[in-house]
This record gives structure tokens, C-alpha cells and sequence, in this order.
């Protein structure tokens, strides 16, 4: 994506070469926009349907002897949770509109990028992962990485006065692909003394410092809406350069499951029928974000 200066240069040449003038109401118009966007806290929640250890047939081959009662049943699911400051990154919009009177009616590609790039302790959301944390989980971490969206929004503008400045506020509906790079793992105490899972000593050192892990990019597609503000100066009958405020708002953002790449140190199963799966989920997709860019009328 183009930097900040090579856009105000871009909208400075276009200035230059343009006569002044006021811009025609109606008909038809293209505009492209370049900008930053802003996330805000943002929170993953992640739950997974895992067993107790005990219950983890690669680790205890004999839970049944050791554990009858507890791996009677499936548990409810696992539940964690991950804390983010505010990501930063880049956004760009293609438009095709027409023009009536004071309203613009358009169709509108928006693409955004936000880094995170941030590792952050777990919130752990149930009662025996809990435990485990105060007794033999040395670390739990999640980590956000890069947060990209591609949607396409139709919109409508009203311009609330005429004049040589011209401001436009909008909204817009339409639909949008969210995807975030996601990453989750804990790791067991080294010291097999520290397990407090198992009493039987050669228990304790198979769980010793092993570790759970995930990371993928995670997906889902999501209704949106968004509020906009604009301030537009025509150039001539046919170019207006413009600035643009915007906030970005989707559904709940629900990912598909995934396999960890290891649970507790090997594959993404217990020795029971099915996989041991994870998901992650956020109420917070949404952003802000300022733009400006060019409006040409055909």
C-alpha cells in the first residue's frame, strides 16, 4: 500500500494541474482513498473441548484406573481470554457512486490492515485451568498479530451545505472477511515436583515442561455498517479533493475450530475418538480510521 507522503504528493500534482471551479451535482463519479486506520482494545476470547490431564490417555495410559469417575463424562469447554491495546495500520477505499442533488448513492471496496504484534498474559475463564495456573503452568500467552479486512459497503452522502468547501455525512451497509493471525500456548513447570496433576513420580515427569500450542489465521465473514463524515473542495466541474473520518463496526467475530500443534506436548488428541479442537471469537472487529483522497466525476 502507498505511504502517507506518496499519497499527499499524488493530491498535491492533482492540485496543481486542476483549475478551480465548482464541481456538477449529479451523475456519475469514481473516488480512491488512502489513509490510517485504528483499531480499539481489542479482547479474544478462545475456549477449546479438551479434557482434564488426567483424562489425556497419550500422557495417562491408565486413567481409567486412576481417574474413573472424572473421565466418566466430556467437560464443559475450557475457556481463555487475551487483552490488546489498540493496533495502528494503513486503509484504502475504491468508490463508484451517482450523484443526486444533495445525495450520493455509491458501492464501495474498503481494505484494511492493522498490526498488533503484541503477547499478553491469559485470562483463564474456567475453575481447573485456573488451579493449574497457580500450581504447575509456568506461562500462558496469546499473541495478536496482524488484523486484515477486505468488505464492500453501499453507502449514502449527504452534502449539508454548497460552497467552496463542501461537508458530507453518510452511511453505510454491506458485508465484510475479517482475518486475524491468532496465537496461543502454555507451557508446563519444568520441575517435575511442581506437578501437582499426578502423585506417581514417572506421571509427573512425562508432563513436566511440556507445552500447548496453536497459532493460525483465523477467518469469518461478517455483517458491517459504518458512519461517515466528509469534507470534499472542488477543483473544477469534475475533480474535488477530500478528507474523510469513518467508524467501521461488524457482527461478532466467530472463527472456524482448529487443531493445536501440540497439546501437551503431542498430537492434537487424547487417545479418545476426535481431535482436540480450539476457537477463538471477538466482539471487537471494528475501527476507526481518517483518509483523504480524490473524487472525480465522469
Amino acid at each position: 500500500m502507498p505511504n502517507s507522503r506518496q499519497a499527499l504528493s499524488a493530491f498535491a500534482a492533482i492540485a496543481m494541474f486542476a483549475a478551480s471551479g465548482a464541481a456538477a451535482e449529479d451523475g456519475w463519479y469514481g473516488s480512491v482513498d488512502l489513509g490510517f486506520a485504528r483499531s480499539m482494545d481489542t479482547t479474544i476470547a478462545g475456549s477449546d473441548n479438551d479434557w482434564s490431564t488426567k483424562c489425556d490417555r497419550l500422557i495417562n495410559p491408565g486413567e481409567l484406573e486412576t481417574a474413573p469417575g472424572e473421565c466418566a463424562t466430556a467437560p464443559p469447554r475450557s475457556n481463555f481470554a487475551a487483552d490488546f491495546d489498540a493496533g495502528r495500520g494503513g486503509l484504502a477505499s475504491l468508490a463508484l457512486g451517482y450523484g443526486v442533488a444533495r445525495f450520493n448513492f455509491e458501492v464501495e471496496y474498503l481494505y484494511r490492515s492493522t498490526a498488533f504484534d503484541e503477547g499478553v498474559p491469559l485470562r483463564i475463564g474456567d475453575a481447573v485451568t485456573l488451579e493449574k495456573l497457580s500450581q504447575e503452568i509456568s506461562s500462558a500467552t496469546g499473541r495478536l498479530g496482524d488484523v486484515r479486512a477486505h468488505a464492500a459497503f453501499a453507502n449514502i452522502h449527504y452534502r449539508l451545505r454548497d460552497g467552496a468547501w463542501q461537508p458530507y455525512l453518510g452511511v453505510g451497509v454491506g458485508v465484510g472477511r475479517v482475518m486475524l493471525d491468532y496465537a496461543a500456548e502454555a507451557r508446563r513447570a519444568d520441575d517435575p515436583a511442581q506437578i501437582a496433576t499426578f502423585n506417581d513420580p514417572a506421571l509427573r515427569a512425562r508432563l513436566a515442561g511440556t507445552t500447548t500450542i496453536g497459532e493460525a489465521r483465523h477467518s469469518d465473514t461478517m455483517l458491517g455498517y459504518q458512519l461517515l463524515a466528509s469534507l470534499e473542495r472542488p477543483l473544477n466541474e469534475t475533480t474535488a479533493l477530500r478528507v474523510r473520518f469513518r467508524w467501521v463496526g461488524f457482527t461478532r467475530f466467530e472463527a472456524a475450530d482448529k487443531r493445536w500443534h501440540q497439546l501437551r506436548g503431542h498430537d492434537s488428541t487424547i487417545g479418545r475418538d476426535g481431535d482436540v479442537l480450539w476457537r477463538v471469537a471477538t466482539d471487537d472487529a471494528g475501527f476507526w480510521a481518517w483518509s483523504a483522497g480524490v473524487k472525480v466525476r465522469f
